[in-house]
């Protein structure tokens, strides 16, 4: 039975901490900013392709195709994304600006309980 639309089981935290390692962060609670360049500079896509493998048996087999197949920069945030999201983190995204080329910059947070009460309390909602 797949715990949501994703995964067929949870992955092990340890695993999930490799994911996480291959972009220089060192764990969970590692809030350091990344990004494409260094994806492309630190040869992370070698060492994630490595912890994707062990991924595949985790998610459902028609996810596995869109997800872990022909692995690109945003394949990869995205992966991470659905991953942290199973330990109530999740990864945060600006656009900046450097010598005049915009790139996105990534930083993983944890998700707690004043993020969601500010969701709550910025909706006004009216019936007239």
């Amino acid at each position: 039975m797949p715990i949501n639309q994703l995964f067929i089981k949870k992955p092990e935290r340890e695993l999930v901490e490799k994911l996480i390692n291959t972009y220089g962060l060192t764990s969970f609670e590692d809030e350091t900013v990344f990004s494409k360049r260094k994806f492309e500079k630190n040869d992370t896509k070698e060492k994630f392709e490595a912890v994707v493998e062990e991924l595949r048996e985790f998610y459902l087999p028609c996810k596995r195709k869109i997800y872990l197949d022909n692995i690109t920069h945003k394949k990869a945030v995205t992966i991470m994304r659905q991953c942290l999201r199973l330990y109530n983190f999740y990864i945060r995204s600006k656009e900046k600006y450097f010598n005049g080329d915009k790139i996105i910059i990534y930083q993983m947070k944890p998700i707690n309980e004043d993020k969601k009460k500010k969701e709550l309390e910025d909706c006004i909602i009216s019936f007239d």
